[in-house]
């Protein structure tokens, strides 16, 4: 995954430089034949986490553009559910379902 610090203006005419998280990444991968998503509800134990899911402001695959700055936890699961892989849309909304009883 990449990730891009931008940079911008906070507020119009304020002066006040705030930095944004952009991760890209593509939506899915292909491991030993297998298509996996990129994009999953949980890690996995002992999993390195290089950005705290808070200082994540938006994340980018081929299906779109998610903004996450600001929202809440369920509001970020649907917003990431929307720029996954087709394939595994149905199974990441019933995860998040489960876990912070999404609905969409």
């Amino acid at each position: 995954m990449l990730r891009i610090i931008l940079m911008g203006l906070a507020l119009a005419g304020a002066g006040l430089g705030v930095a944004l998280s952009l991760s890209m990444t593509p939506s899915s991968a292909i491991v030993k034949g297998k298509r996996i998503s990129r994009l999953v509800p949980t890690l996995e134990a002992g999993s390195v986490v290089t950005a705290q899911r808070a200082f994540v402001d938006y994340v980018v695959t081929e299906y779109g553009i998610a903004t996450l700055r600001g929202k809440s936890l369920r509001q970020r699961a649907a917003a990431l559910i929307e720029v996954a892989h087709p394939e595994f849309r149905p199974d990441l909304m019933r995860e998040a379902q489960r876990i912070y009883h999404v609905h969409m």
